[in-house]
């Protein structure tokens, strides 16, 4: 019986060796080395604009942005920017830039053998603070081709990121800590006995190596297991410089802000829909307030106002409500996103005691995201997100 569990073991972990998909390295085309003159991106952009002019994004099918990391090559540190592209992928087109200003852009041809991947562009580090501080608010613009039942559909979107926080994550100089003062502490790699540095869920037993599985699920003694999702507990904080006014979920975003709403979520290749944990809510702030706060403090050595925002979701609350992600798959995403108002005047009463109008005040609010993903090759960044995986052992 044993020499059979190692020989099931070793086949377990040969099959998570292959089928764990590496990211994709794409050349930056634009910033300070890119091959794209500067014409020649705005000729882009206007000719794809007015291709894509009656098409509305779409998270299901379109490229979304996993975020940004630091990392390693060559002996240098790089930016890097991650993508992910949708089922029925055949090509993609991703720009970093803000005003007439670039920081990056890059392109990706899909297959019919791997149209659900991620990708990745890099610009070096060095290069990065010089472009990221001269003024203007940061934008990634997205359009994608995607084959969808023998029909080519065109995918549009931009989205408005945070860009003090990354200028948080590019200033990160430590190796012992994060960026943004980040912690989670679930989902975590719990049992280490299968190796470091994955977070196993297993969908059939509760074996040694798994760090969560179905037993326990909110739903465990329901004999009707195909119609379960995913249930994980989901606890941590991240801390950025400055005032946060609000988070913002999805019933608070207008179609101006520009922004992915607050959500958690899985996106894995064997099942290419994104699945949201509080999307698949009736309401999703009304579900993912309760367990979401957002407090303020004074650091004590700069006396600059921080903004932290935690999250604390049960398991018995932490199910993804559809079926869908209830598959083996060894190549599962973690998605972290989160939508804030910054405000430069601080609180509303700060700025009231300072001569300001509420009227005034809520001019100065500026809606932006920040994402974080755990793929495969993350931990290898500096913001060191596990990856999960979901399989019977």
């Amino acid at each position: 019986m044993k020499y059979l569990q190692g020989i099931l073991l070793l086949f377990a972990l040969c099959f998570s060796a292959f089928g764990q998909s590496r990211v994709i390295q794409v050349d930056n085309m634009c910033g300070p080395r890119g091959a794209m003159q500067p014409e020649s991106k705005q000729f882009r952009h206007d000719s794809m604009l007015t291709n894509t002019a009656n098409t509305q994004s779409s998270e299901k099918s379109g490229v979304r942005f996993l975020g940004f990391d630091i990392t390693e090559s060559g002996g240098g540190k790089n930016l890097t920017a991650r993508f992910a592209g949708g089922d029925g992928l055949t090509y993609a087109y991703a720009d970093v830039y803000w005003g007439d200003h670039t920081l990056m852009c890059g392109q990706v041809y899909g297959s019919e053998r791997q149209n659900n991947f991620a990708w990745a562009i890099n610009i070096p580090l060095s290069e990065v603070p010089a472009i990221l501080n001269q003024v203007g608010e940061l934008a990634i613009w997205l359009i994608s081709l995607h084959n969808v039942n023998g029909v080519e559909e065109d995918r549009i979107s931009e989205i408005t990121y945070d860009k003090q926080a990354l200028l948080e994550l590019v200033n990160h100089q430590s190796d012992t800590t994060l960026p943004y003062q980040l912690t989670i502490a679930h989902p975590s790699d719990l049992e280490t006995q299968h190796g470091e540095n994955d977070i196993v869920y297993c969908l059939n037993s509760r074996y040694y190596n798994c760090d969560y599985s179905i037993y326990e699920h909110p739903r465990a003694d329901d004999a009707r297991w195909d119609t379960m999702g995913i249930a994980l507990p989901f606890k941590g904080q991240l801390t950025l410089d400055g005032y946060v006014s609000s988070i913002l979920y999805k019933e608070d975003i207008t179609s101006d802000m520009k922004v992915m709403a607050t959500d958690i979520g899985l996106w894995n290749a064997g099942v290419s829909e994104l699945f949201q944990l509080g999307a698949l809510h009736p309401n999703s702030k009304a579900f993912l307030s309760q367990f979401m706060t957002l407090s303020h403090s004074v650091d004590a050595d700069t006396g600059k106002m921080k903004s932290t925002i935690a999250w604390d979701i049960p398991v018995e609350h932490g199910e993804f409500l559809s079926h869908g992600t209830f598959v083996r798959d060894y190549n599962t995403y973690l998605l972290y996103n989160f939508a804030i108002q910054r405000n430069p005047l601080g609180s509303l009463e700060d700025a009231l005691n300072n001569g300001y109008s509420e009227a005034q005040y809520q001019v100065k609010n500026k809606a932006s995201s920040i994402a974080m993903t755990g793929i495969y090759d993350s931990f290898n960044g500096t913001l060191k997100l596990t990856p999960l995986t979901v399989t019977y052992p």
